[in-house]
C-alpha cells in the first residue's frame, strides 16, 4: 500500500479510501441513497484527486448493501470522467450485482469479483 486509509463516515455509510502502487481504492460500506448521494460523490471526487493517468480508480462495493438510483448516477458520472480507468468491485452473489445486471451497468462500467483479482 502506497499511503495511508482516509475514512469518512456518513450517513449509513462509511467511505475508506486507501492508495496503492497503480490503484486508488475507495470502500464503500453500508447503504448508498439519496441521503448520502453528496457525501458518496465527495468521497469519489477525493479518491480521484491523486489519481494519475497511468492509475486506476476502484470503487469497492463488496460491503455495500443498497444503492439506489442516485448512487448509480455518481456511478455513471465518475465512469464518464474516467471511462475504463473506472473498475467497481461487484461479487457476483451479491444484491449490488443484480442491480448491475438489471441497469445493464454491468455492460458499460467494469466489474470484478473482488479487490484481490484487481491487485492481483
Amino acid at each position: 500500500m502506497k499511503g495511508g486509509a482516509t475514512i469518512s463516515y456518513r450517513q449509513n455509510a462509511a467511505f475508506v479510501r486507501e492508495e496503492f502502487d497503480a490503484v486508488n481504492v475507495l470502500h464503500v460500506f453500508g447503504e448508498l441513497d439519496i441521503s448520502n448521494a453528496k457525501e458518496f460523490e465527495a468521497a469519489v471526487k477525493s479518491a480521484e484527486e491523486t489519481l494519475e493517468p497511468d492509475r486506476l480508480l476502484v470503487i469497492d462495493l463488496a460491503t455495500c448493501t443498497f444503492l439506489d438510483s442516485t448512487a448509480l448516477q455518481v456511478l455513471i458520472r465518475a465512469h464518464q470522467r474516467h471511462g475504463d480507468r473506472l473498475c467497481a468491485v461487484v461479487p457476483e452473489a451479491s444484491v449490488i450485482h443484480r442491480i448491475f445486471r438489471i441497469t445493464s451497468l454491468d455492460t458499460r462500467i467494469p466489474i470484478a469479483e473482488s479487490l484481490s483479482k484487481v491487485l492481483g
